[in-house]
């Protein structure tokens, strides 16, 4: 078996570069674009012509954007200023972010159980096959960034939590303020860092309490702020209103659904395989605890004993990003959905505290080399699913291409009639990012029926609809591009909070021009 650390180091890195050449290998015709990824380059490319981090309207306003932190966009600028195509350098980042994630995870456990290679390796090896984690990697997101920098700075507070060092706070705080400037949800790394000092440092109560100020400070000082520019510039922090549409029993079957990919992949996922994980996460722990207390009668044990700083510090997250998770949606965003993208940072620390967990109560019991043997051998089956659903993904995104950037657009008839259309025309779009993106035209949004954060039907939409309606009526050269709820290379074109195409050409002057099963182009009647 493999011993020598350096050996089990060397086969997590080789892991590591797989994973950073399959993501390469994935996005051959170009790194996957979807609506958010569209928002990303353009704001980079502002970013680069001195507009900060913005948008350019039809009528060529600057409008600065606070919906999106401003990281990601700026680590692909500074590859564009290189004269780099800014997709090409999404793609390389992410990439190498994915390699970076699994040396990152697989570091992490292997610190915890010293001398044993399995959990690191098969830890790695998980992420590796992971078909969510490769398409989340393999898609010009912040999701990638975000993992590395929120697994980097709990790594690094649990080695203070160890060691006592300041530095090593100081370190933690301000990968998880980088963490912050990739996604909001950030805040729950802070969350996490300052329970985390509070409870498992073993310093005197004045310190921790210190220490947690400390952490607190470098860790939310760049994301406040980030926040200050936005509400002067836009007079609200992260664009999303505040509203009460608590959550609804479709977001907890997504969230099980996503679990239960997680474990076993499958065009049916299982609510029930889903909960299995929350499970593990509970009964683990638990078993853990137990198994140590029983060992250690009469002695003095702690949690941290029990299960381990970083396991302990990935449960905590777990829980406060669940917590954050429901608020959001409750409160601000009632369309946010918990799948494979919003929960990937949670899949990366459930893979990491499980391996530990596991390891704990597998060295607790003495289990001998054999039966270790025997479990690994029996979850082949299992494995071997995995991989072949992971190597499948990768070819066929190779070959097909992802999002925006696959060859269903790029060969689309429908995509080639909208680039013909006049130059001086006016287009109006239910997907102005799609058009936009495959063909550098301007385009103009149609009215939204439902607000898109509440779910609640617009207070004016009929005003809205009626304006608009009589804006097509009248104008000539005009055009409506209206995209079918497809849902192509992974990602969906459903818009259902947006009017509807009968609301719209009922009764107009409209005439198709052009249908497919993209959808069909309208043109104003002469």
């Amino acid at each position: 078996m493999l011993k020598n650390p350096y050996l089990i180091n060397g086969t997590i890195f080789l892991i590591a570069l797989v994973g950073f050449i399959s993501v390469l290998f994935a996005t051959h015709i170009g790194v996957g674009i979807s609506p958010d990824s569209t928002g990303y380059i353009e704001e980079a490319r502002n970013l680069l012509d001195g507009f900060g981090i913005s948008q350019i309207s039809n009528t060529g306003k600057v409008i600065p954007i606070s919906v999106h932190p401003p990281l990601f966009q700026t680590l692909i600028a500074i590859i564009g200023f290189f004269d780099i195509d800014l997709a090409v350098g999404a793609r390389w980042i992410n990439a190498f972010f994915f390699g970076a994630n699994i040396v990152l995870a697989g570091l992490i456990i292997q610190q915890h159980v010293r001398s044993s290679w399995y959990p690191s390796i098969l830890a790695t090896f998980i992420i590796l096959i992971s078909v969510d984690l490769l398409h989340i990697h393999s898609m010009a997101w912040t999701e990638p960034s975000f993992i590395f920098w929120g697994i980097l700075g709990i790594y690094l507070l649990a080695k203070h939590i160890e060691n006592q060092s300041r530095v090593l706070l100081m370190a933690s705080a301000s990968a998880i303020a980088l963490a912050c400037l990739s996604r909001y949800p950030g805040v729950t790394l802070i969350a996490t860092g300052v329970a985390g000092i509070i409870f498992l440092s073993r310093k005197p109560l004045k310190e921790r309490m210190f220490d947690s100020l400390i952490f607190g400070f470098i860790s939310s000082v760049p994301l406040i702020l980030w926040l200050s520019r936005n509400m002067f510039i836009e007079g609200t922090p992260t664009s999303h209103p505040f509203g009460f549409h608590p959550i609804t029993l479709q977001h907890i079957k997504t969230a099980l659904h996503t679990f239960s990919f997680w474990i076993f992949p499958s065009t049916n996922p299982n609510s029930l395989i889903g909960a299995s994980l929350l499970v593990m996460l509970v009964v683990l722990p638990t078993l853990n605890i137990l198994q140590i207390k029983r060992k250690n009668m009469g002695k003095g044990y702690s949690f941290q004993d029990a299960i381990g700083v970083v396991p302990f510090l990935g449960i905590i997250f777990v829980v406060i990003y669940f917590i954050f998770l429901i608020s959001i949606i409750s409160l601000f965003n009632l369309w946010v959905q918990p799948e494979k993208r919003i929960l990937s940072i949670v899949h990366v620390f459930s893979v990491i505290t499980i391996a530990c967990i596991a390891y704990n109560l597998a060295k607790n019991c003495t289990m001998s080399g054999p039966a270790i043997i025997f479990i690994i051998v029996a979850s082949m089956p299992l494995a071997a699913h995995h991989l072949r659903k992971s190597v499948n993904w990768v070819i066929h995104t190779h070959n097909n291409g992802l999002g925006y950037t696959s060859k269903f657009w790029a060969n689309s008839q429908f995509i080639q009639h909208v680039k013909l259309l006049p130059a001086n025309s006016e287009i109006f779009t239910n997907a102005p990012d799609l058009v936009n993106f495959l063909t550098t035209k301007r385009t103009w949004i149609i009215p939204f029926r439902i607000d898109p954060q509440s779910g609640l039907k617009g207070e004016n939409y009929e005003v809205n609809l009626a304006r608009f309606r009589e804006k097509l009526r009248n104008n000539n050269n005009t055009f409506l591009v209206y995209f079918n709820p497809l849902s192509v290379s992974g990602v969906s074109l459903s818009r259902p909070f947006m009017a509807s195409e009968k609301d719209i050409i009922g009764g107009l002057p409209f005439e198709a021009i052009y249908s497919g099963s993209e959808g069909t182009i309208y043109k104003r009647k002469e």
